[in-house]
């Protein structure tokens, strides 16, 4: 039995379903899953253990510790980012993960690692095609790729880059950057240099810009997209599912009278008597303070206001609206009761941030339960 006062439901149906769709619309070109930072908070040996079983060709991650873990899984293992450290590279060909190469002083390290082992690393050069952090500048990157392809233990499968902008539809710099991707594989291409792996599309991609999974493209990069948390997504041609629930509980109800203050500060005056809870989740589980008499949770199918500045191990809600609320009753953060439901992205406008940022932020001592 689970003491855990919190969980994270993940609906591996939906999960299973929704990655389904984005192999559908992937087109021809194969599927990596990213599961970086945690799969975005919902487990990564977990998660990805399902994404494998769904048909995921090749997991993605931030880092080197980040593909340690997930190579027990099984599956290739891709570095996105960069390579920092003659250590890192190390590790890097030691294990056989597709390093990222991002210029030619993190290629020159990385093949005096290969030398020292004797070996031959699969390698993916990272291109800025607009993003302006990681990779080589589009427009010059031609002379310098051409120098890496020479240097010794680089088997130099991929070329790939990110798009910055890729939320709507027919967004001006998102055309450009792919026009100038296409420029870069063009002149590579006439210089004899080709790629197994050509890939440009994350999720926003996947759903927004068809054109980034057909040819010249084999391949995309499925992150966020695969949890249906993004309003967006929804917007877009598809048939994506909601996969998670945040659940708690009542841990008590009282009634308080009308002018008491409520919280830390005090930043709520009760307008009236009000029956309020308590439940055992606050910003050390990844309740943001933006909620603080601002959003709401859902107990028996009512939206119930928060008030009062959220704690780092509890929320107070007012419960007039549910009179009948006792301890014990299930609480939920994201997900459905009834007619209503709250989402991450629901917090996320609440917060001025995006999906990503509430997602990382669901803390450790929250139980992810596999549905």
């Amino acid at each position: 039995m689970s003491l855990s006062r919190v969980r994270l439901e993940i609906d591996t149906a939906a999960l299973r379903s929704n990655f389904a769709e984005i192999r559908r619309l992937s087109r021809s070109c194969r599927v990596t899953a990213v599961i970086k930072a945690n799969a975005y908070g919902t487990g990564d040996l977990e998660t990805g253990s399902i994404l494998r079983s769904a048909g995921a060709n090749r997991f993605a991650v931030a880092d080197v510790v980040e593909a340690q873990r997930v190579s027990a899984l099984g599956l290739p293992v891709q570095i996105l980012g960069t390579l920092i450290s003659p250590e890192e590279c190390d590790e890097v060909v030691r294990n056989g993960f597709f390093a990222p190469v991002t210029g030619l002083v993190s290629a020159r390290m990385l093949s005096a690692a290969a030398v020292r082992q004797q070996k031959s690393v699969p390698c993916q050069v990272k291109v800025d095609s607009g993003m302006g952090r990681f990779g080589m500048d589009t427009c010059a990157a031609l002379s310098e790729i051409e120098e890496i392809t020479r240097l010794p233990g680089l088997d130099i499968r991929g070329i790939y880059s990110h798009l910055s902008s890729a939320g709507t539809p027919e967004n001006d710099y998102t055309l450009m950057q792919l026009k100038r991707f296409k420029e870069l594989l063009f002149q590579l291409n006439k210089a004899g240099i080709f790629f197994e792996d050509v890939h440009l599309s994350a999720s926003n991609g996947i759903c927004f810009y068809p054109e980034t999974c057909q040819a010249p493209f084999t391949m995309t990069r499925s992150g966020i997209i695969m949890y249906g948390c993004e309003k967006n997504h929804f917007e877009a041609d598809n048939s994506l599912k909601s996969v998670l629930s945040l659940k708690s509980c009542l841990a008590s109800v009282k009634r308080i009278r009308k002018g008491e203050g409520i919280g830390y500060g005090h930043t709520f005056l009760l307008p009236e008597d009000t029956l309020v809870g308590t439940v055992p989740a606050g910003y050390a589980d990844g309740i943001p303070l933006a909620l603080s008499n601002a959003g709401s949770v859902l107990i028996k199918g009512v939206r119930c206001p928060v008030i009062g500045r959220v704690c780092m191990d509890c929320t107070l809600v007012s419960l007039n609206d549910v009179p009948d609320a006792a301890p014990g009753d299930e609480v939920i953060y994201w997900g459905r009761s009834g007619e209503e439901e709250i989402t991450p992205g629901d917090w996320a406008a609440l917060k001025s941030t995006h999906v990503h940022d509430i997602l990382c932020a669901i803390g450790n001592r929250v139980e992810r339960r596999y549905l």
